[in-house]
């Protein structure tokens, strides 16, 4: 959790708990040989806390959306969606949007909307690949953690060797 009571700046402190969890989770997917694959993801979590009213900054629900699109296996294209919601986080006193529940006050993240795309390109002898990863493209702004905004648009790229 963020430990804004006791730190100057932004710091991170360990909350300890005991924790039941149930995840109802259902996935559907079509593949067409290695060319096309499509999946979608649903889960849901349930968290009985024996002391936390929640858990903190874990989603209540998530949907995930992957297409994978592999050309002549040289060529392999990857569109990841991603959204999370129910997320909360705990703060130290009530403000907007916040409730609060057994002296605890618990403020709404709101939901995470995160479309990330991927490009592979793969030599003769498939040892030896470039990529490069566009994430969140949709250049959204959402906190990961209380008080923690994610970067709105990322690029990655690099060399993979297999040995």
């Amino acid at each position: 959790v963020t430990d804004t009571l006791l730190s100057v700046g932004n710091k991170f402190r360990a909350s300890y708990d005991t924790l039941n969890l149930t995840t109802i989770e259902a996935s559907l997917t079509y593949q067409l040989n290695e060319k096309i694959k499509i999946d979608g993801v649903g889960r849901y979590f349930s968290y009985a806390l024996l002391n936390n009213s929640f858990a903190w900054n874990l989603p209540d629900w998530q949907g995930i959306l992957r297409g994978h699109y592999n050309i002549y296996d040289k060529l392999i294209f990857n569109l990841d969606f991603n959204l999370e919601g129910g997320r909360k986080a705990l703060v130290y006193e009530s403000g907007e949007d916040v409730v609060e529940e057994n002296n605890q006050f618990a403020k709404n993240l709101g939901m995470i909307a995160d479309i990330n795309l991927g490009a592979e390109y793969r030599l003769e002898n498939k040892r030896l690949s470039a990529f490069i990863q566009f994430n969140n493209i949709a250049s959204q702004s959402y906190q990961r953690w209380y008080n923690y905004p994610v970067q709105r648009f990322q690029v990655m790229g690099g060399i993979t060797a297999r040995f």
